[in-house]
């Protein structure tokens, strides 16, 4: 007879503490890890340094309802990439994401910026900086370990029966086995996550274990950015639109948007809608005048800027700001953003918040002392 122990995290999103690099075996390790890249912020920056912020959620009704801020303190979360691997920071993922998908995208972007056409490759590296955009930040977190959670909880009942059919000796050398492999997951999950298989001879039961979090989030990260995901996302039809004067866009914590017209004033949103599904657009703002987008359906067009009228502005501008998680990042104060999502009051909110992460962070670094997906 079997049981199981299952592990998982809760998740709040914040920006919260210092801009800290510690240094490890003569390396610096990046711990305050920036979910939006602070080159894309600086398209909404009249100084190169400083955005305005509409947060929408606030601890009092008296809090302003833009403030000025800088750029190295929006849209970071610490350690939301550096785990612990070999009982040591690990950030490789953070200069990966850098060296692969932001830099390339650099030019490109720059070249949006300034309205200059671009050159051969551009399309594609601004591609793939959307592609990394859309995964990496905690929203999408939450939603990827739920798929995971899934696949995890299916993986142990599976292993369980397995185990139910041996007496204790057999279990337990099956356990062995069991505990050294992954198990394959399928398309939509990454290919494989460690299970603690242990039994206890005395009480005569099987223990399965694994959890959500980190490493996990990591790893389906890894495979999204390089395998049938990317492939999908690139074989869409790319625009890229050019806005109408008095029409900008704000940029926000969460600025890639999956998105279905319902009706005329109806939007459903989300990954959980699909990315090849028909009727569902996915963009990105650019430049507070410039969107990328792609569409089921859609001709295919060269790399040239695409002007629109106001209704179709105006659809970006609701998808943007309805899709940030709290933050929105824009050029100057934006009235029409504030009445398409009004704050919430929530006095209790950021303590709540600090005290949630501060424990996140510390019950990942515990199990993946214990779960090992890299070494």
């Amino acid at each position: 007879m079997g049981q199981w122990v299952w592990f998982s995290d809760g998740f709040v999103v914040g920006r919260w503490g210092r801009e800290i690099e510690e240094t490890l075996s003569g390396s610096q390790i990046t711990h305050n890890n920036h979910y939006v890249p602070q080159f894309y912020l600086k398209q909404w920056s009249r100084d190169g340094s400083t955005v305005k912020v509409y947060d929408t959620i606030v601890c009092h009704e008296n809090v302003r309802l833009w403030r000025k801020q800088g750029i190295k303190n929006c849209a970071y979360m610490r350690d939301l990439y550096t785990t612990v691997v070999n009982s040591e920071p690990f950030d490789g993922f953070e200069k990966e994401l850098s060296d692969k998908y932001e830099a390339p995208a650099q030019p490109a972007l720059r070249r949006v910026s300034e309205g200059v056409s671009l050159r051969e490759g551009d399309m594609t590296a601004l591609v793939n900086l959307l592609i990394a955009q859309l995964f990496r930040t905690p929203a999408a977190y939450s939603f990827l370990m739920d798929l995971y959670e899934r696949s995890v909880n299916v993986a142990i009942s599976e292993t369980l029966n397995e185990l139910s059919f041996r007496d204790v000796d057999g279990a337990n050398d099956a356990a062995k086995s069991l505990s050294a492999c992954r198990v394959t997951t399928g398309l939509a999950h990454p290919e494989g996550f460690p299970l603690n298989v242990a039994t206890n001879h005395d009480k005569g039961f099987v223990s399965v274990r694994s959890y959500t979090g980190r490493q996990p989030f990591l790893l389906m990260l890894e495979q999204y950015f390089k395998g049938d995901v990317a492939a999908c996302l690139h074989s869409k039809r790319w625009r890229i639109f050019r806005l109408p004067f008095n029409c900008e866009v704000p940029t926000c914590d969460n600025p890639v948007v999956v998105a279905k017209p319902i009706s005329f004033n109806r939007i459903d949103r989300g990954l959980h809608l699909g990315l090849d599904t028909p009727g569902v657009i996915v963009f990105m703002p650019l430049a507070p005048c410039t969107v990328i987008a792609a569409g089921m359906g859609w001709s295919r067009m060269d790399s040239s800027y695409i002007p629109i009228g106001p209704k179709l502005a105006r659809f970006f501008r609701t998808g943007i700001v309805h899709n940030a998680t709290r933050y929105i990042y824009a050029l100057e104060e934006m009235p029409e953003v504030v009445k398409i999502r009004p704050r919430i009051i929530d006095k209790n909110f950021d303590c709540g918040c600090r005290r949630q992460l501060e424990d996140w962070r510390r019950g990942q670094e515990r199990l993946e002392r214990e779960f090992t997906f890299f070494s």
